[in-house]
């Protein structure tokens, strides 16, 4: 509705409709600046809360002693209580933090690689007769 809105308005500014003088004189005089107005607002709007967001996700507290983004998710693990080793999102968070140098945790998610490359063309292969018989 506000494009449509804005295309009547040029098209009453242009000539090419026929509308009332007062009609005219409200479009020119208060509708058409309240919408540029309202446009350059919200742009602007939308740039400071981009770098708002920007800089907000670089400003992590953190422990005093590991401060930064790894304290942050090093201090919600500990509040949670999810420090234990049998947590995989533990377990990943050592990994990364490490900088690869401890077991990967997926590893042991490889070994299922081929069962479930199996179960896909099994899959396929079902979807396909299906498809033949018109199912």
């Amino acid at each position: 509705t506000v494009v449509f809105m804005f295309l009547a308005a040029c098209a009453s500014l242009s000539g090419k409709i026929r509308a009332f003088p007062a009609l005219r004189c409200m479009t020119m005089m208060l509708f058409l600046p309240i919408f540029v107005v309202s446009v350059a607002l919200f742009w602007m709007t939308a740039i400071a809360l981009g770098i708002g967001s920007l800089a907000n996700a670089d400003f992590c507290t953190g422990k005093v002693d590991n401060a930064g983004p790894e304290g942050t998710l090093a201090g919600i693990f500990d509040l949670r209580g999810m420090n234990r080793s049998n947590s995989a999102m533990y377990t990943s968070f050592e990994y990364f933090r490490s900088q690869c140098a401890t077991r990967n945790p997926i590893e042991t998610l490889y070994v299922y690689e081929d069962q479930i490359q199996r179960g896909i063309s099994s899959a396929t292969a079902f979807l396909n007769q299906a498809a033949d018989i018109g199912v």
